[in-house]
């Protein structure tokens, strides 16, 4: 008997809370409906300074349930541009997310009167508008445009540097590709000259180390993350950088000057197995090659290439060192040559001497480069090992150990 009240009792509380949730749903829908019939009747505008989501008391899923038809779609666009006009722009975004939604036909006259409205505005309204909708739209390759503009009518270069940089990381297209680079380069160039006439080249410390993250090879940004460097006081990071851009065209004479005013004079005394040197080079085409000898002392000829970080050898030089146990194929990796990716085997080399020095159990790559005047590449694996510096009046490279 016990048990059957207690189911009774269960049933009963299941049925009661049903009804519950029913009513209440309804009487929500009720709400919803009257407000807005009231809002349609004052033409679908609300007052100004009157939020959206206070007026309609709607969630985002309640308005995408209430409004459904075609002929609401004028009526919503006033309401979006008013929210646009009072600065209410989480409003707008949600009216603009629930044509999105609809399909790119029902969102064509939605996005129109946003891009009218941005063209109408001055910056200083626009751009937090333009912000709000890109942390939804980060991909949107005309308003992330919009916003590098006005960033830089406003002058505030860096935040027009950090835009273009971000839609530069989705484009395809190789010429938008290089308009957008040719313009960070030229915003970069002014930002810093700016920075350095009013001594304040710490407060773009950031946005270069990302500058350099993004092209490498654009000597411009290492030079002047080296000067930044400097600036803080962080003298190791600003000689990394230095080193790197001795073979730079347009910055190679200058990084090799401050190299010798940072870096201490050489010992008079190095140890016995590792003596300090200079080497000599030779110069082709604005390029240095250096002779090294692997191995049992077999020579080859290297290009300096601080851009990369690993050292080649050609492989029919492995191959001979394989054969006398003087080097062994450890793996394998892809390189980006001048004609794209090319796989190429991974070796462990017992010695490569490189002036006095010796780099012992070296790992490096096959690759045959002597279409470059060279018979392969030494890379940052081996010069990082050393201070270096490049004498492009003399042609030396002169080795101290770290």
């Amino acid at each position: 008997m016990n048990r059957l009240v207690v189911i009774y009792s269960f049933i009963l509380s299941i049925l009661m809370l049903s009804t519950g949730m029913v009513t209440g749903w309804w009487l929500h829908e009720r709400m919803n409906s009257a407000a807005l019939s009231m809002a349609r009747k004052s033409e679908n505008i609300p007052p100004a300074g009157t939020r959206y989501d206070d007026l309609f008391t709607l969630n985002i899923n309640d308005y995408e349930h209430s409004y459904t038809s075609p002929e609401q779609a004028p009526a919503d666009q006033g309401l979006f541009v008013q929210a646009l006009n009072d600065n209410r722009i989480d409003d707008a975004l949600v009216i603009y997310q629930q044509y999105e939604r609809k399909g790119k036909k029902s969102l064509q006259p939605f996005r129109k009167n946003l891009e009218d409205w941005l063209s109408e505005h001055q910056e200083d309204r626009s751009i937090p508008i333009l912000e709000r909708f890109i942390h939804h739209y980060y991909q949107d390759e005309k308003l992330l445009t919009r916003l590098a503009n006005s960033y830089e009518q406003q002058g505030k270069l860096e935040a027009a540097i950090n835009a273009l940089l971000d839609l530069k990381s989705f484009t395809i297209s190789p010429e938008k590709l290089s308009s957008q680079s040719e313009r960070i380069h030229n915003l970069s160039r002014t930002l810093y000259n700016q920075q350095l006439k009013v001594d304040q080249l710490h407060q773009i410390l950031e946005v270069f180390q990302r500058l350099l993250s993004a092209e490498a090879d654009y000597g411009f940004y290492r030079y002047a993350l080296s000067q930044i460097y400097l600036a803080v006081g962080d003298n190791s990071s600003a000689i990394r950088e230095l080193e790197i851009l001795q073979t730079s065209s347009e910055f190679g004479r200058q990084a090799g000057q401050l190299l010798a005013s940072l870096l201490p004079p050489p010992p008079l005394e190095e140890p016995e197995e590792l003596p300090g040197g200079t080497v000599p080079l030779t110069s082709r085409d604005g390029h240095f090659i250096v002779n090294v000898s692997a191995g049992n002392r077999e020579n080859v000829r290297l290009m300096i290439d601080t851009g990369a970080s690993l050292t080649t050898l050609p492989s029919d030089l492995l191959s001979r060192l394989r054969r006398k146990k003087l080097a062994a194929r450890v793996g394998h990796t892809q390189l980006k040559t001048a004609g794209g990716y090319q796989f190429a085997p991974i070796y462990q080399v017992k010695e490569l001497h490189i002036g006095n020095f010796i780099v012992r159990d070296l790992q490096v790559a096959a690759l045959d480069l002597y279409d470059l005047g060279s018979e392969g590449l030494l890379g940052m694996d081996v010069l990082g090992q050393f201070r270096f510096q490049l004498d492009q009046d003399r042609n030396t490279l002169t080795l101290q150990q770290r």
